[in-house]
């Protein structure tokens, strides 16, 4: 008898310690599913924030350079001028239709040239385009003058630089840069319009700056945060799966003990003895208990085996 109970004790501490395991394993996942959705959405949140925050460093750079190009400018403006009245208009034109370089773009040329190596503003390409013109016909955006000379007549714009530039936009941001330039990795081209009814043209300024340092650094930044959040994150989630591995273990096994594990044990331990004979048993009920109920229909029970075994030895 001793053996059956030591077994079905054992049976019960398994039973109670595979409901501890479980309860451990749902509450550990639930935090770890928790830690993860937390992390998603805040990663989530911060490409958002690098997303406007290079967008607004491509807006201020676009901005500054547009706006020191045109100030430089007007400070030779006088100077240009003189050249083109010297040549003249109707000869400059000529010489765009022959695709042939006037004396006025080489001056220009040559100032686009002084702008790239001192490099001010990190542009190392400047571009003065001519969209269309009242003297001539201009079937597509052409190169007028660039500090690199080869490129006048020869290079092609890209539609997606000429649409931005046709449409007004400031700039367009090449994440392969402008390869056939030799222009490698992330540029920013820098895209301005011109227009002068007095004088009858459309023209529009490009420039390029190569962009990569401060998307990196800008990307860089966001991903030491990143790392910070998820080690946080990941030190936070920790703690909390070995306090909720603590509270299963030490206060969970205490209150099943106390509020299940006793009072059944109680009731079994009665049970056997009404089993062996005793019906002096006293069966205690715990008022507000999980098991009152129960305890309360246990004792009724005996008490009622007690009638009727006294009924019977009455008979006898």
């Amino acid at each position: 008898m001793a053996t059956a109970k030591n077994i079905e004790g054992r049976k019960a501490l398994a039973a109670r310690s595979r409901i501890l395991w479980e309860i451990t394993a749902l509450l550990v996942v639930v935090m770890v599913i928790s830690g993860l959705a937390i992390f998603l959405s805040v990663r989530a949140s911060q490409d958002r924030l690098i997303e406007k925050s290079v967008d607004k460093l491509l807006d201020e750079s676009a901005e500054d350079v547009s706006s020191f190009f045109f100030y430089t400018m007007q400070q030779r403006m006088a100077e240009f001028m003189v050249y083109v009245r010297q040549e003249g208009t109707a000869r400059i034109a000529a010489a765009l239709l022959q695709e042939q370089l006037s004396e006025s773009q080489r001056k220009i040329s040559d100032y686009l040239g002084e702008l790239a190596n001192t490099n001010p503003m990190g542009v190392n390409l400047h571009m003065i385009i001519v969209i269309s013109s009242s003297d001539f016909r201009v079937p597509e955006p052409l190169i007028f003058a660039c500090n690199r000379e080869d490129l006048i007549y020869h290079w092609k714009i890209p539609p997606d630089i000429a649409e931005s530039l046709l449409a007004g936009k400031p700039y367009v941001y090449r994440e392969e840069g402008i390869p056939e330039l030799g222009l490698q990795g992330e540029y920013l081209a820098i895209t301005r319009k011109i227009e002068d009814p007095q004088l009858g043209y459309v023209a529009g300024y490009l420039g390029f700056k190569p962009f990569a340092d401060e998307v990196s650094a800008v990307k860089g930044y966001y991903d030491q945060e990143r790392r910070h959040l998820l080690l946080t994150l990941g030190t936070v989630v920790g703690l909390s799966v070995l306090a909720v591995i603590f509270v299963s273990f030490f206060v969970l096994s205490w209150l099943i003990r106390k509020r299940i594990t006793m009072p059944l044990e109680r009731l079994a331990k009665s049970a056997e003895r009404v089993m062996e004979g005793d019906l002096d048993v006293e069966i205690q009920v715990q008022e507000g208990g999980d098991f009152s109920i129960l305890e309360r229909a246990f004792r009724e029970m005996l008490e009622s085996i007690r009638r009727t075994f006294a009924a019977a030895m009455k008979g006898e």
